[in-house]
């Protein structure tokens, strides 16, 4: 919860942190010009200590009992906290970084995300004092955001970009970190936020509000070639006579991919679009496109299948119908489709 007070109504500073516990009706206050209170269940204010500068961020760290305070400064200062509210002094170190911390989270029992306008995010242990950075983003940081659920940190970059790294399942080290593919948006983030229900980040741009839905990365592996989804539009086409890397990029929201020697095939089980790659694999021209409700394609020389309720239609690149086959309710709905040689499977 945040709030301001003002000073002429309740005769104290604007107050620009609050830390509620989940375990009692009371909170710590911290304002701007640096005074920490503590409110308890009986709505009584008392001041505990002055850190003479104005606070950032507050953190419960619950399971030590620990209240941990970064200020606008870049200082970080832990305090134990009694059952009557006051506060006692751990310990107080200088954080680094290029400018003052943008964002401060928990990503782990005891380990804090910063960000201070660089391109890396500082990780501190508190419960074996130690840090560490996380690189890969390659420009500035600005927002933070820590999935416990999947082990994932999302953070926002002022270029549009969302950079990733994911935890594995031990101790809190730098190898146990890994960068995943970066997420290209559009404009500078100011605010992310994973949903704790359901595979979704949304990413604020001030003028904007974008939802990510998490889905499978798709991928295909055909006659001498691979393709693998790389971003929501991007795929890219490996080769190996003659051995190239393509890239091709399209303006579809891309749900499935399936390729043959000389064909990328992708959909969004609204529309389908077809590349042809030249006899270099060095270039895809657009070869066709059409709409259509299919959530499963398949391709065959010159000929697409489609999947549609009961029903597999094949299809040539402009979506125009060659041949139908009905499947029976005996047979059931089908969930997957892919060729092999001269044989269709479903």
């Amino acid at each position: 919860m945040f709030g301001t007070w003002n000073k002429s109504k309740v005769g104290n500073p604007l107050l620009s942190q609050i830390y509620e516990s989940t375990e009692s009706l009371s909170c710590y206050v911290g304002s701007e010009d640096g005074l920490i209170y503590h409110i308890d269940d009986k709505l009584v204010l008392r001041e505990c200590v002055n850190v003479e500068t104005m606070i950032k961020s507050m953190l419960m760290y619950e399971a030590k009992n620990i209240l941990v305070v970064v200020t606008t400064t870049m200082m970080l200062i832990q305090y134990n906290c009694s059952p009557d509210g006051v506060l006692s002094e751990i310990m107080k170190v200088k954080l680094s970084g290029k400018s003052s911390i943008t964002c401060v989270i928990w990503t782990g029992p005891g380990l804090m995300a910063t960000v201070a306008g660089e391109d890396v995010v500082r990780l501190w242990d508190l419960e074996k004092d130690n840090n560490f950075s996380l690189g890969g983003a390659l420009e500035q940081i600005n927002c933070l955001s820590y999935s416990a659920s999947k082990r994932i940190l999302a953070g926002g970059l002022v270029n549009g970009k969302i950079a990733m790294w994911q935890h594995r399942p031990g101790s809190y080290l730098q190898e146990h970190w890994t960068v995943l593919p970066t997420i290209d948006l559009s404009d500078s983030f100011i605010q992310i936020q994973w949903s704790a229900a359901h595979p979704l980040l949304a990413a604020n741009n001030i003028s904007d509000v974008i939802i990510l839905n998490e889905q499978p990365i798709s991928t295909s592996i055909g006659l001498q070639s691979a393709v693998v989804q790389v971003s929501p539009y991007h795929v890219q086409l490996e080769t190996l006579d003659p051995p190239n890397i393509l890239s091709i990029r399209t303006d579809i929201h891309i749900r499935g991919v399936c390729n043959s020697e000389d064909h990328v095939v992708l959909w969004n089980n609204k529309k389908i679009v077809v590349y042809e790659i030249n006899e270099e694999k060095n270039f895809a021209r657009l070869a066709g496109t059409f709409d259509i409700d299919s959530p499963l394609t398949a391709i065959f020389q010159q000929t697409l299948f489609t999947a549609e309720t009961n029903t597999i239609t094949a299809r040539n690149f402009q979506g125009t119908m060659k041949q139908t086959m009905q499947l029976t309710e005996a047979e059931g709905v089908p969930i997957s489709i892919d060729i092999c040689g001269h044989y269709l499977v479903i």
